[in-house]
């Protein structure tokens, strides 16, 4: 059950001799607006306690997300921004919580930054923000249709983020990559660490580079340890990096001709 915070006597009691301290002359006024900042401090001590323990509360109920739609371009599937809202608005507004977006300023040039803030009806709120640059406009994608699956993305990233969202095409994978022998992955040899991972970015990033026609970016994009890496690479900005240097290849090389929009493959990443 959420936590009630209207009844809240102790804190009002405390503002309550805080103010009549004011009226006191006899009073300095550095020491009363020194307790003042503490009451201020304590009070929001007091909102993210209660903000944590609904969250805690919300953990308990929320289940994962399944992905519903197919990203071919990745050999994948992903959770859509429909998907993930259906799943999570009921359960955090039950609890008290609230997420609007907005964007900012970015913290490098060219970028789309987005911010998202999750409030509390207890008037606690936190800010987070994730940015990406926008895939550049080729074969069939727009800019502006570059920016709004940059934005989408970046919306689902986040809130799965702050609400710690797990999305699964398997309700009983516990690992979002599906259930497999641990001992290896797909595609590449047994015991792959994160490591060995990024060096395949790495060599990702230099085969791109010398791309000469759509054939080679079709091998590319099919190579077995890249493929692994989608899934295996832990979320940060390494698997960011990987995952907009393989829509690039994709925007760059493949042409779109089963009339979906190259937007969807960014916003499927």
């Amino acid at each position: 059950m959420a936590n009630d915070i209207t009844n809240s006597g102790p804190q009002d009691s405390m503002l309550a001799g805080l103010e009549r301290l004011a009226r006191d002359s006899s009073v300095a006024t550095d020491r009363i607006t020194e307790l003042f900042r503490l009451a201020e401090r304590r009070e929001q001590t007091l909102l993210k306690r209660v903000f944590n323990e609904d969250m805690t509360a919300l953990q308990t109920v929320i289940t994962q997300i399944m992905r519903d739609k197919p990203n071919p371009a990745f050999t994948s599937r992903y959770a859509t921004e429909e998907q993930i809202d259906r799943a999570a608005r009921p359960e955090y507004t039950r609890f008290g919580f609230s997420i609007r977006f907005g964007t900012e300023k970015p913290e490098i040039p060219g970028s789309i930054r987005v911010v998202c803030i999750i409030a509390h009806r207890s008037g606690y709120f936190e800010e987070h923000a994730l940015e990406s640059p926008a895939v550049p406009a080729n074969r069939g994608v727009t800019q502006l249709q570059a920016v709004g699956g940059t934005v989408t993305y970046l919306k689902r990233t986040l809130i799965r983020m702050v609400l710690n969202l797990v999305t699964s095409d398997n309700p009983e994978d516990n690992d979002g990559g599906g259930i497999k022998d641990k001992g290896t992955d797909a595609g590449g040899p047994k015991n792959t660490t994160t490591h060995d991972f990024l060096e395949v970015v790495a060599q990702f990033e230099a085969a791109a580079g010398r791309i000469m026609d759509s054939d080679e970016a079709r091998k590319l994009l099919e190579w077995h340890p890249g493929v692994a890496a989608i899934t295996a690479l832990p979320h940060g900005d390494a698997r960011q990096k990987y995952m907009v240097m393989r829509a690039k290849v994709l925007a760059d090389w493949m042409p779109k001709d089963d009339g979906s929009s190259a937007s969807e493959d960014i916003e499927g990443l």
